[in-house]
């Protein structure tokens, strides 16, 4: 179906459904909002895809989509990609994906704000957590016109809110305070002696060690929680850090211990293990982002369950609504505990 088709059905000439269907109408449009509304409740029944790349060449936009997305996350990324893609094919949206670290992240958004791309769909929140270059550029952007998903990104304060009312930009996030909150239940409900949470670096970690910590301090029990400044460039430094951690607050059985990160999580169980400490008797565990490995662990443990895949397929689904100027607001992913069982 064409823009022809929907305007001879609808009994508008073309260029009043063109007007109305643009999701940067020049001032000058003489359609008023009254049939404006009317035309995009009608062609949202008539399940019309828009030509976002025949619009574009018109604005002098680029009709792509930037996507930024770090490198630390491994398969999670992965997944999140897939999903971002289903949707885009669905819309019949390009993809430009771009990978890396701070550096990166400043030349994407110089680059993306350059050609005009329609949207970007952005995840780095460590750099968005202090003021500077990235905020600005970010504005820079939406003041053009091109709209934002911070994809696992909270702005820490009051920067970004005239573009997040605007409805040029909206987060979606894990919420990770709720995960944390998660990990505890799941150890209180095994009756634990102790509980001793390992908060790293990142805040994302921090968020789920205060969830885990809030959660037990409701039910009048005092968790242990200790700050380590990992990860560095050096692994085995790292293993050290966490041994030396452990080693501190080993004390009653059964303990009840939460890593929120899977990929530290292994070094625990490795040091535990050394340690003479058996999952399921003398520790229980849970973990976070349940990573593909886990299936293949033979220990039994828990771990949070974030669904990258859906997260990825609901930032595009956002992203293109905020295109055909749909209200679309923030959102939080819950996450779910996974269990697996020892063999």
């Amino acid at each position: 179906m064409t823009i022809k088709d929907i305007a001879k059905k609808l009994g508008y000439s073309v260029s009043v459904v063109s007007r109305a269907l643009n999701p940067s109408p020049d001032k000058s449009s003489t359609v008023s909002e009254q049939t404006r509304q009317k035309i995009r409740a009608a062609v949202a029944k008539m399940n019309y895809t828009p030509n976002y790349a025949a619009s574009c060449i018109s604005r002098r936009k680029h009709p792509a989509i930037g996507i930024f997305m770090p490198t630390f996350c491994r398969s999670l990324i992965c997944d999140a990609i897939n999903g971002i893609s289903q949707v885009a094919t669905e819309n019949n949206l390009a993809l430009n994906l771009y990978f890396g670290g701070s550096t990166d992240l400043a030349r994407f958004l110089r680059t993306v704000t350059h050609q005009q791309n329609l949207g970007i769909i952005v995840y780095y929140s460590e750099h968005l957590h202090h003021p500077g270059e990235f905020a600005r550029l970010l504005r820079e952007f939406c003041q053009k016109d091109g709209k934002v998903v911070l994809f696992n990104t909270a702005p820490p304060d009051e920067r970004f809110q005239a573009e997040l009312a605007s409805g040029r930009m909206v987060v979606l996030k894990f919420d990770d305070y709720d995960g944390g909150r998660q990990a505890a239940a799941h150890l209180h409900q095994q009756a634990c002696a102790e509980y001793f949470v390992l908060s790293l670096a990142s805040v994302y970690y921090q968020e789920r060690a205060r969830g885990f910590c809030d959660y037990l301090h409701e039910r009048g029990i005092t968790a242990v929680h200790e700050n380590l400044p990992l990860p560095t460039p050096d692994i085995h430094a790292d293993r050290a850090c966490l041994r030396a951690a452990l080693q501190r607050h080993l004390g009653c059985k059964p303990l009840g211990l939460f890593v929120p990160s899977d990929y530290h999580a292994l070094d625990v169980l490795g040091i535990m293990s050394s340690l003479g400490w058996q999952t399921g008797r003398d520790f229980h565990l849970v973990s976070y982002n349940k990573c593909d490995f886990l299936n293949h662990v033979n220990h039994g443990l828990a771990s949070l369950e974030q669904d990258f895949f859906y997260a990825g397929f609901r930032a595009m689904q956002m992203l293109t609504a905020m295109l055909n100027c749909e209200p679309v607001t923030s959102e939080l992913i819950k996450t779910k505990v996974a269990i697996f069982k020892a063999d």
